[in-house]
């Protein structure tokens, strides 16, 4: 079965035939010495998200990037530099007007795929959350894109967040838990543009069809290369 992260699955539903040649290939042939970016900003934007936005993960993330003054080459310095305007950017975007008057606790899944339409999608949140509004139980989440180079637009958010969505129901949510959309997120860092999951999403799946459809063939052909 093919399989692709639900963020490169944003950047397929954009790209150029060339890109999404490019982008199927890494999936089929993943680079063993591909470096992960902006790790410390990302964990400390996880911390901060499943504290209830609590901000002090955020300053002493700064706090520590700030003090890193040795580098070994250009990528640590370009990974600090890009890493303190997300927590930056962060500082000033706020949580979802749902979040800010509940609490919530984190959640951590046994699962990070969905499959639909024949596509295996790695979702792999980066916060799952449980809350209880009037007495029933609700799970929401987060999936955060840092990316200066390819910001998301509000499809794709869109995209993101009503996978993510999906993605609860079926594989994490508890016979008593209720999964809402509106309580599943995409956060694109550097749009400070954070979507949720669209409920009217049939026109959404539809095209998740299409683009799985397509993922496969360039997959079979690349394969067969």
């Amino acid at each position: 079965m093919a399989t692709i992260s639900i963020n490169q699955l944003a950047e397929f539903s954009k790209a150029t035939e060339k890109g999404k040649a490019r982008i199927i290939k890494q999936q089929i042939v993943p680079n063993p010495f591909l470096i992960q970016w902006y790790q410390l900003a990302k964990a400390r934007l996880k911390k901060s998200i499943s504290k209830n936005w609590d901000l002090n993960p955020v300053y002493s993330g700064i706090e520590l990037l700030k003090r890193r003054t040795q580098f070994k080459n250009n990528r640590q310095q370009t990974d600090q530099k890009v890493s303190l305007e997300a927590l930056q950017s962060f500082l000033s975007t706020p949580a979802p007007l749902i979040l800010q008057s509940i609490e919530y606790e984190r959640v951590i899944p046994d699962t990070k795929s969905l499959v639909l339409g024949n596509l295996d999608i790695i979702v792999a949140p980066d916060v799952v959350f449980r809350t209880e509004i009037d007495g029933q139980k609700y799970l929401g989440g987060f999936k955060i894109h840092v990316s200066k180079s390819k910001v998301f637009d509000l499809k794709q958010s869109s995209l993101v967040a009503t996978v993510l969505w999906k993605y609860l129901d079926r594989e994490v949510a508890r016979e008593d838990e209720i999964v809402m959309p509106g309580l599943c997120f995409c956060y694109d860092v550097f749009s400070s543009r954070i979507v949720p999951g669209n409920e009217d999403s049939i026109a959404l799946l539809e095209n998740i069809d299409i683009w799985g459809q397509e993922v496969i063939q360039i997959w079979d052909s690349l394969s067969q290369a």
